[in-house]
């Protein structure tokens, strides 16, 4: 399994992400390791396809079913729909679900 966490640098939503998606893998017996790929100017934000950060993607696919089809890529702070509240850190059970589904559709 293939996990990577896409961030740009100063992102406050990056370290509580990336410690809540080491938790999940921990809590679900998944030993993959998390690469974690800093994002540094528009243009790589286009080539990435980079949603804003932190974007979790497994297997190459977003968490966000909604998201995988998306194409306003750039710099910016992503925002989650946690259940009807908007939060800068994607909620855990949206990455247990990721996780355990592998990033198929």
């Amino acid at each position: 399994m293939k996990i990577e966490l896409l961030y740009f640098k100063g992102c406050p939503g990056f370290t509580p992400t990336l410690s809540l998606l080491q938790k999940v893998l921990d809590e679900e017996g998944i030993p993959a390791k998390v690469q974690t790929i800093l994002v540094e100017s528009e243009l790589a934000a286009q080539s990435l396809r980079f949603l804003g950060s932190p974007s979790i993607r497994v297997d190459g696919q977003d968490i966000e079913l909604e998201a995988r089809t998306a194409t306003d890529f750039g710099i910016k702070c992503r925002i989650y729909d946690n259940e009807g509240v908007p939060g800068g850190v994607p909620a855990k059970n949206k990455i247990r679900e990721a996780i355990r589904k592998g990033g198929k559709k």
